[in-house]
């Protein structure tokens, strides 16, 4: 894998950095498909690894959550133990 010489969150940026300069990046195919013919990009076909990003729920202490936020979180937790169930089967 190549070192990080620079980083950038923002589509738009990382999209005209691959245009200007020798540079390499990786974008979901969703983004490659609205690009690449605008920027004249070139999907390379390799495969890298699968990596979870963390994900937290934040809330202010000693406030009650609604119904509905209690519900959401209730539906986000059984959505992710459903996920992490199909990557150890894998």
């Amino acid at each position: 894998m190549p070192k990080l010489r620079s980083v950038a969150l923002s589509t738009h940026i990382r999209t005209n950095l691959l245009a200007s300069g020798p540079h390499i990046t990786t974008f979901p195919n969703s983004v490659m498909r609205l690009y690449a013919d605008r920027f004249s990009l070139k999907t390379l076909p390799i495969d890298l690894p699968v990596r979870p990003w963390p994900v937290v729920i934040v809330t202010v202490k000693n406030r009650t959550l609604s119904p509905v936020v209690e519900l959401f979180m209730k539906h986000l937790r059984d959505f992710t133990k459903s996920m992490a169930t199909e990557q150890r089967v894998r």
